[in-house]
């Protein structure tokens, strides 16, 4: 199930996070602080500040990295 806010005015930070499934922890999280210019992507303590300019075009390498996962997969 997916959730949807929309937002009249920008928050002062923002996070989401990606929990373990025996909800242990958090796997990812990706979050916006106040200074609204980084966001941070962060995975079992590393962190990494992508510029926000710079989103749709991680948002685009992800996706073609999903893609070529995807071809490996056996067919349905």
């Amino acid at each position: 199930m997916s959730e949807y806010a929309y937002l009249h005015t920008q928050p002062d930070s923002i996070k989401f996070s990606l929990k373990y499934s025996d909800n242990s922890g958090e796997r990812i999280v990706v979050s916006l602080s106040d200074k609204k210019k980084d966001v941070s992507i962060k995975d079992s303590g590393d962190t990494i500040l992508i510029p926000v300019e710079d989103i749709d075009w991680l948002r685009q390498v992800l996706d073609d990295i999903k893609s070529i996962v995807k071809m490996s997969e056996p067919k349905k």
